[in-house]
């Protein structure tokens, strides 16, 4: 903003750009509607004009000698309002040619240009500070006038309300409200009040106004002029704000530097020491009297003592003040403590430089907590990053389900059309075989992805371990040997397979970083049995029965510094684009839900172990399994209606439905199975819809469906995570639902169910 000011050709440019160049084509256009005859018309072109049939007709000379003198007053006009135009200009331009550094002052300039260009009686400019009105710029106010009011009923106090940018024109004033609001209006015989709003960061913080005793309509040049004069304004009340922060700011400096606890010092021409505060003795830890003859450099460490004195040197050199030189300076009991440094030369009556003198304020805890602060950002573009990665795999596994549904369930119909000796149905079983292990792979990604619920089912670790080892050999690497012990008499335990998979990933994740050259990593299970103390401190049993996962890895370890820090979130040790510091914490929440403890044993050199203990449960009692529902073999008598967005699926799920003789009314939208609800002439026993699709979702579906066909029955389907369908209110008691990937048996199975249920709140 100063800048602006200190360049004359700079304020002038603005107030030509905003000005010039309006004035006069306005100034022109209001004094007649006739457009002045071109600068090379000829006076032989003119009278030919004149001449031109119609109307009644004059002696030609006397239509030439006319239309001569209406061409000359229109230029002697033209002439006039370029003058007037000029003028404006050059006011302009002087009154930011003396533009000053105090605003106030410059905008009771602005004020007093603004009422004379214009011709006012008076001008004012008036901000709104609190619940007073305060007239800053003032030009020919009348005697006794008050600087200070109360706003309501003033005219510039509703120009502040409206906040428009337009110009306000309030003419015949007598006449209005504002006569007996306004006490300006009755003591100045005041007939027109224009007003324009002046913006501090879009918000109306004062106005602009010119009073006239006569009747006035401003012109266009006017209107910009007043626009170009409160913008002028504008800009004096934020540097203002500018300066007042500055001021507050320097106040408040000046206020903590006199109660300041910061060390105080002098050091003479060759940098000694001459002074020294008692304060110096809580940073540094010495009394005033033992740094007296030593200079600042004797406090440092060597490197840090030559760059420092580098700089000083040339500082005092220059025998310019200095502000904010940081440095390392060594406590007296050893350790280092930075001090932000700040100085002004010191010079004698005779002008002789002596010194300086300045303070020195301990930021070491700024420092950590800058350190800190950067470490959080990085921190939180690592978890960012993650959180996208963690979405992209979530969509990709819902989409790659829907394709591993399709290839299973065609296999399926294929193989209930195809004979026991078919040659087919080997290849065709092979199909659904590998199809099966990418749905395994598949459940694994959402694993990855954090996007399944916890699901605690009765499981033995070793039934999780074995199938894990293919894509851990993977995971790890060529250069890795992986070993499994798992102990073939291991109990059970209570858990989330899902979330068992992830804390062996990511154990199995960090012991390969561990080991960027080769080595062994040994997954392995057992029954312990702790003592009732142990097992009341660590776990939620007091029988101490648990089983053990323990993952090892012959690595560089860890130090106990980093091992009391490893289960932190955002904690690594990892290289920037490795590490997320989220993995072993991520751990340590699910054993820590799975009501379990978790420890690890290391050191540098020597490979690191993680022990992970789960509460053990009895071994479910192995009975025949439930026989289920039989799958309707004859023809359905049943209409059901299939909205589904996926094409693939919905064809799928088609032909399952009508090989059991159901008939299918299909949809690819929400609307476009209203429309079939509405339109179909006999039954819809079942609505079988998708709960995420485009537009109106699954639940909002099946409510208009409902309230359209009281007796139709819903079944939902989706391959979406779980906590997408919970957001759908799906899992609420009483709703029927059908996760993806399903089976056609499954498939038919829940749609027998669904039918024959009593209806609910029966």
């Amino acid at each position: 903003m100063p800048d602006f000011y200190d360049r004359p050709k700079l304020r002038s440019q603005f107030a030509r750009k905003h000005f010039v160049g309006y004035s006069f084509e306005s100034d022109v256009q209001r004094g007649t509607t006739e457009s002045a005859p071109p600068e090379d018309e000829s006076l032989s072109q003119i009278m030919g004009r004149a001449n031109k049939p119609g109307g009644k007709k004059r002696p030609k000379a006397s239509r030439g000698r006319s239309a001569l003198k209406h061409s000359d007053e229109q230029f002697q006009r033209a002439q006039e309002a370029s003058r007037e135009s000029e003028e404006r200009l050059a006011k302009i331009n002087e009154c930011f040619l003396h533009f000053g550094t105090n605003p106030d002052e410059n905008i009771n300039r602005l004020t007093a240009l603004c009422g004379e260009l214009l011709g006012a009686t008076c001008a004012l400019y008036s901000r709104l500070y609190g619940d007073m009105l305060c007239s800053l710029g003032q030009w020919h106010t009348p005697p006794g006038f008050n600087p200070v009011e109360k706003p309501e009923g003033h005219l510039c106090y509703d120009i502040i309300q409206r906040s428009e940018d337009r110009l306000l024109v309030v003419r015949n004033l007598p006449q209005t409200p504002y006569a007996q609001t306004d006490p300006t209006v009755t003591r100045c015989q005041l007939q027109t009040y224009i007003g324009q709003a002046v913006k501090c960061g879009g918000t109306a913080v004062g106005s602009l106004y010119t009073m006239f005793r006569r009747d006035f309509v401003p012109s266009e040049a006017d209107e910009k002029l007043m626009g170009l004069l409160a913008s002028a304004i504008s800009v004096e009340e934020e540097r203002k704000a500018a300066l007042e922060t500055l001021r507050r700011s320097e106040e408040k400096f000046r206020q903590l530097v006199e109660t300041t606890r910061d060390w105080v010092w002098e050091v003479n021409e060759d940098a000694v020491y001459t002074y020294a505060s008692p304060r110096i003795h809580q940073i540094l830890g010495y009394a005033p009297e033992e740094v007296l003859g030593k200079t600042p450099f004797d406090l440092m460490p060597p490197e840090e003592a030559q760059r420092v004195a580098e700089i000083f040197h040339h500082i005092a050199d220059a025998r310019q003040p200095f502000l904010l030189l940081e440095n390392t300076t060594r406590h007296r009991d050893g350790h280092l403590v930075v001090l932000e440094i700040s100085g002004a030369p010191i010079f004698d009556d005779q002008g002789v430089f002596r010194g300086y003198r300045g303070i020195a304020r301990d930021i070491t805890e700024r420092k950590r907590a800058e350190e800190a602060f950067r470490r959080s950002e990085e921190q939180l573009r690592h978890s960012q990053k993650m959180e996208a990665i963690g979405r992209l795999s979530s969509g990709i596994a819902h989409d790659f389900s829907n394709l591993l549904m399709a290839i299973t369930g065609y296999c399926d119909m294929l193989l209930a059309r195809l004979g026991q000796a078919d040659p087919l149905r080997e290849p065709v079983q092979e199909i659904k075989k590998i199809s099966e292990s990418g749905s395994e792979l598949n459940r694994q990604l959402l694993v990855f992805s954090r996007k399944q619920a916890q699901q605690p089912v009765e499981l033995n670790l070793n039934s999780v371990v074995s199938p894990m080892s293919k894509m851990l050999r993977r995971l790890i690497g060529e250069h890795i040997e992986l070993v499994t012990t798992l102990d073939p008499s291991l109990e059970w335990v209570k858990a989330d397979r899902g979330q068992l998979e992830q804390v062996i990933v990511n154990l199995a994740v960090n012991a390969r970083d561990a080991m960027p050259e080769a080595g062994t990593l040994t997954i392995e299970t057992a029954n312990v049995d702790l003592d009732q103390s142990a097992a009341e401190e660590l776990l939620f049993t007091k029988d101490g029965r648990c089983v053990m996962l323990a993952v090892h890895d012959t690595g560089v370890g860890m130090d106990p510094e980093t091992q009391t820090h490893c289960f932190e979130p955002f904690f690594t040790t990892k290289g920037q684009e490795k590490g997320t510091g989220l993995g072993l914490s991520t751990v340590y929440g699910i054993v820590k839900q799975h009501g379990g403890h978790i420890e690890v044993f290391s050191g540098v050199g020597r490979g690191t172990v993680f022990k992970i203990y789960l509460p053990r449960i009895d071994a479910p009692v192995e009975t025949a399994p439930a026989a289920e529902a039989p799958v309707p073999t004859a023809s359905g008598s049943e209409t059901i209606l299939l909205a589904e967005d996926e094409r693939i699926i919905r064809g799928l799920v088609r032909g399952m439905l009508k090989m059991r003789g159901y008939t299918v009314l299909e949809a690819s939208q929400s609307q476009e199975a209203l429309r079939i609800c509405e339109e179909h002439p006999g039954p819809i026993h079942l609505l079988l819809t998708d709960v995420v699709m485009p537009g109106m979702n699954g639940r909002e579906l099946a409510e208009r469906v409902v309230s359209l066909r009281s007796n139709t029955r819903v079944l939902y389907i989706s391959g979406y995570s779980y906590d997408t369908i919970f957001q759908h209110g799906v899992f609420e008691p009483g709703v029927a639902f059908l996760q993806k990937p399903f089976s056609p048996e499954a498939l038919l199975r829940k749609i027998q169910e669904v039918l024959t249920a009593a209806p609910q709140g029966s």
